[in-house]
């Protein structure tokens, strides 16, 4: 789910890059059938690439179970 988010960020930038490295802090567990809420945001960027990170967070009270960091690097033209 957070490389998915994380990657619409771009798409909403009109970047398409890949994923090239996604770092993930699991801090609480996610239940299944949980709702959850999604959020990610674009840190920078350096030439072609660009940092990301996103959180997953429980839906009813905010609580963050999950946090990552991602680069992503668009293709040279």
């Amino acid at each position: 789910l957070l490389d998915e988010i994380m990657g619409k960020v771009l798409s909403g930038m009109d970047i398409k890059a890949p994923t090239r490295r996604l770092e993930v802090e699991y801090i609480r567990p996610v239940l299944i059938d949980s709702r959850v809420y999604l959020s990610a945001h674009h840190c920078s960027s350096k030439g072609r690439a660009h940092v990301i990170k996103g959180e997953v967070r429980e839906y009813q009270h905010g609580t963050v179970l999950a946090r990552g960091e991602a680069v992503f690097v668009a293709p040279r033209s």
